[in-house]
């Protein structure tokens, strides 16, 4: 199954350190294939006996049987080398920069598959309005995607500022609609309360996300996560993949209906466009 997998579908809630451990496997998986239990204990800062109950949280017998899922990461990888990601802040040239996006680019099939992109594209079709929230660095992908949805003729609620314009927004949200929401690294631990909702309430929720959302708990019903790359200022390129790859998903599963829309979009344009003139 991979390390990776195991870490996604588990229920138990992790403590600090044992995040800490899991963020460490996640962003240095071949480093880690390495490291004994003590040795990854000595990296995160915990004692040995942390590391060994962290395995065993995820269903592993020990240490071990957790690293050996974690070859499985690794081999998914394709020999994709993830050492490209310690790029000096000198080397700031185009050409660096699109090389690195290249090689972060083609292991998202590594970790994002084509079931999950087709399970949210039919959610988002089943549903009756779509809630996008996504804040700080996730805002422009809220406004991207609000505007890709609107444009296919979906019903979309867009919630990208504070907690009291979150709930006014929230207080109509029902199960039969969807929740699709984009958070990464630091500002994901908000979304938790989200999350909760939809299950208390039954309803799906799509999370597209970095690592960090591995982590989060409770768990989307559908989650979109790959790493985006180096450094603590990392770009938006993969997330934005992730939302024309999608777009193009819902296109397929509903040519006929969306076609039907942005018919109706080009004869409402040539109205409005008389009434202009």
């Amino acid at each position: 199954m991979g390390f990776r997998a195991n870490l996604e579908k588990t229920s138990n809630v992790l403590t600090a350190s044992e995040e800490n451990i899991a963020k460490i496997l996640l962003s240095s998986p071949r480093d880690c294939l390495l490291l004994s239990a003590a040795e990854l204990a000595g990296r995160a800062g915990v004692h040995e006996s942390t590391v060994i109950r962290f395995a065993q949280k995820l269903g592993y017998e020990g240490y071990p049987q957790l690293r050996e899922d974690l070859l499985e990461d690794v081999d998914a990888f394709n020999g994709h080398d993830s050492r490209f990601l310690l790029k000096s802040a000198a080397h700031y040239e185009l050409s660096v920069l699109v090389q690195e996006q290249i090689e972060i680019l083609s292991q998202l099939p590594a970790h994002i598959t084509q079931e999950s992109l087709d399970a949210a594209a039919r959610a988002i079709l089943a549903a009756h309005r779509v809630f996008i929230f996504g804040q700080s660095v996730a805002t422009p992908l809220v406004t991207n995607m609000e505007r890709k949805l609107r444009f296919l003729g979906f019903d979309v609620v867009a919630m990208q500022h504070g907690e009291n314009d979150l709930a006014e927004h929230f207080v109509s949200f029902e199960p039969k609609d969807v929740l699709l929401v984009f958070a990464f690294g630091k500002h994901i631990g908000g979304v938790a309360r989200l999350l909760e909702q939809c299950s208390t309430m039954k309803a799906i929720s799509i999370l597209i996300s970095d690592e960090s959302g591995l982590l989060l708990r409770p768990s989307p019903s559908i989650l979109l996560a790959s790493p985006r790359g180096p450094g603590a200022k990392r770009k938006l390129l993969v997330p934005l993949l992730i939302c024309y790859a999608l777009e193009y998903a819902l296109i397929h599963f509903a040519t006929n209906r969306i076609s039907k829309t942005l018919n109706r979009l080009d004869n409402l344009r040539e109205i409005f466009a008389e009434v202009d003139s």
